[in-house]
């Protein structure tokens, strides 16, 4: 229940995309009158990334969207958790002296910036892990469950439902070759393949998906930079000196409890191996979806600390190790809540802006991001702006829209580059080659884009963490907004709505 507590001073989840995750279920449940659906439409279509969306439209009628997200959002952490907790006593029962510092990865860096559907099917699959072990003498019982719920977890979402597979025939594998070892039997494949057939259903689903999917036309790319970044920002949060120090401190209880006896006993390496090996070999841009690989690292870490057996340790050592993971993931739960406090503070300032804005309107919004280290600790303001879909029915130029991927679809498209994410991202100087001109670059300033923004063609112009240039030129501009740090103007004479797409 530690994990609850951040989630009780807040009323919208500060969790960078989940501003985009509402906004997109917005426009599933508006009503056939909505103004939204003059600017978007948005088809259901059998994406293996389904998880916290079907979770959130099936709560909102009871709960309404704000409060299903909400709940959604709290519950991962929990769910999380509990498999956690619940791998460690089912395969290390004796021996889970570092589940503290696993616990560490429960709020993790891929969480908080907002795959919640991957999150969330994170934390049913290490449930599905444990449960098949603890079924392990009603096979008949455990086939019939696991024919089901590994396509359900597939369709959650498809890398997370992965996991669940991999960690359960990784473990099976490396339990049959410590038996092998051991002389106690000799585990051939067919002895392997009579137990993991049930793992079939998961082949099946993707059989099936990959015959009714909708085509994609996203990049994939392998960044070996990236992996390394994943790595050292896994517990990324508030201060870069204690998530540092903590990551640091992770990577020393599992080297130092090799060195003073801790091992990887039945065969629980091979999991551990099995998924640290994904984060080499998976991509970590595949079909416009980014961070695959980014997202590996919480759970291997998980499993590395959850399965290392420390029974055999000597137990002053176990106590300390077990009390300073304690310490260290009581004071993160702590400095994690009161950043909520703060977030929330900083949301409900900024959504005050939209008090200004006529329901059904058009918003141009661009957002100041940083970069680098000196940005560690971010103001997760990202997609804020995808609020004003939510609450205002409003178009905004930074809702996600990839094929095959999402299922919202932007109809109106005021420019070719300024009507989805990321054409609402601004950056300082700092974070730009400035040699570079404007035109062949992603990243641009504020003032740069506001000379090749459709301003005209929108009815508000909402500045988050920004302000405007002192020599903008642009279309005129009414102020009606600022707290000091954002500001929100009115156009003055906007070029009327069309539809671009039907």
């Amino acid at each position: 229940m530690l994990f609850l507590l951040p989630w009780l001073f807040v009323r919208i989840p500060p969790i960078i995309d989940v501003p985009g995750h509402m906004g997109r279920m917005a426009v599933a449940l508006a009503p056939g009158d909505s103004a939204l659906h003059q600017f978007f439409s948005f088809t259901w279509v059998p994406v293996l990334n389904l998880g916290s969306d079907a979770l959130i439209v099936a709560l909102a009628p009871v709960l309404g969207l704000m409060g299903a997200t909400w709940l959604v959002c709290a519950a991962i952490p929990m769910i999380t958790a509990l498999g956690v907790v619940a791998v460690a006593r089912t395969l290390n029962p004796r021996g889970a002296t570092a589940l503290p510092w696993a616990l560490l990865f429960v709020i993790n860096w891929p969480f908080l910036y907002g795959f919640l559907n991957y999150s969330l099917t994170i934390g049913f699959a290490l449930l599905a892990v444990a449960l098949w072990f603890r079924l392990e003498q009603r096979l008949g019982l455990r086939a019939a469950l696991f024919l089901i719920l590994l396509p359900l977890l597939m369709v959650s979402h498809a890398v997370g439902g992965a996991m669940a597979t991999i960690i359960i025939a990784g473990q099976e594998v490396g339990r049959r070759e410590a038996w092998r070892r051991a002389n106690w039997r000799l585990a051939t494949a067919r002895d392997i393949a009579i137990v993991l057939w049930p793992l079939c259903g998961v082949l099946a689903g993707v059989l099936a998906w990959m015959f009714v999917a909708p085509p994609t036309s996203g990049e994939t790319r392998w960044l070996v930079s990236l992996k390394i970044d994943a790595v050292v920002m896994a517990l990324r949060d508030q201060n870069i000196i204690l998530d540092m120090g903590s990551m640091a401190a992770v990577l020393a209880v599992l080297v130092m409890g090799r060195r003073w006896g801790a091992r990887y006993r039945n065969g629980t390496l091979v999991p551990v191996l099995a998924v640290a090996s994904l984060i080499v070999l998976a991509p970590s841009v595949l079909n416009s979806a980014h961070h695959i690989d980014t997202r590996l690292v919480p759970i291997a870490l998980m499993l590395a600390l959850a399965l290392q057996d420390w029974s055999e340790v000597a137990s002053k050592r176990r106590r300390f190790v077990a009390v300073a993971g304690a310490i260290v993931l009581v004071v993160r739960l702590i400095l994690t809540t009161a950043s909520f406090v703060g977030y929330e503070r900083s949301y409900t300032s900024e959504l005050s802006a939209l008090d200004q804005v006529r329901p059904g309107s058009r918003i141009l919004s661009f957002v100041a991001v940083g970069c680098k280290l000196s940005d560690w600790k971010r103001h997760r303001l990202e997609h804020i702006s995808n609020l004003a879909t939510v609450t205002r029915q409003s178009w905004v130029n930074s809702h996600w829209e990839m094929d095959g991927v999402n299922m919202l679809q932007v109809r109106y498209r005021p420019d070719p580059l300024y009507y989805k994410d990321p054409s609402e991202f601004v950056f300082p100087e700092r974070c730009i080659d400035m040699n570079v001109p404007m035109e062949q670059r992603s990243r641009r300033t504020l003032q740069e884009t506001l000379t090749v923004a459709p301003v005209d063609r929108v009815d508000y112009l909402w500045l988050v963490n920004a302000r405007l240039p002192s020599d903008y030129a642009g279309p005129p501009l009414d102020t009606l907004w600022s707290n000091g740090r954002s500001e929100l103007y009115a156009v003055r004479q906007p070029v009327p709505f069309r539809a671009d797409r039907p």
